[in-house]
């Protein structure tokens, strides 16, 4: 059985980008790779779970302004279903241990990262063009 997982498709109307974040060296899972904000669902709901998450990674406070359709991603031997949510987000990024760097970028860059695996059906699932 997947485990699931909530993902913030962190968005800035301010700055007209998405939020992408470098995972630490340091993390046994996909270490070095970009992603979107995201954490395993236990003991709350999808929606609870991805706007604590955001927080905790980047100290910012979003707005669920959409999710999008589940999927499953196969990464490093694991199966993981994924829950996307467009989340809006203003403020500054101030990064937790689990990420080494971030980056505000547009949708059509993100299939050029160095990303961890299918990435871009976040924005497929969430109807976000790129």
């Amino acid at each position: 059985m997947p485990t699931e997982v909530s993902v913030a498709v962190a968005y800035s109307p301010e700055r007209e980008k998405f939020l992408v974040l470098k995972r630490s060296n340091k993390m046994d899972l996909n270490p070095g790779k970009w992603n979107f904000p995201s954490e395993k669902i236990e003991d709350e709901s999808p929606e609870m779970a991805v706007l604590r998450e955001l927080e905790e990674e980047t100290d910012l406070v979003g707005e669920i302004i959409r999710n999008g359709e589940s999927f499953v991603v196969d990464s490093s031997g694991k199966s993981f279903e994924v829950h996307p949510f467009l989340v809006l987000v203003d403020g500054d990024v101030e990064l937790n241990v689990e990420h080494s760097d971030f980056d505000w970028i547009e949708a059509s860059e993100i299939p050029e990262l160095d990303a961890v695996d299918d990435l871009e059906k976040n924005l497929d699932a969430l109807g976000v063009d790129f």
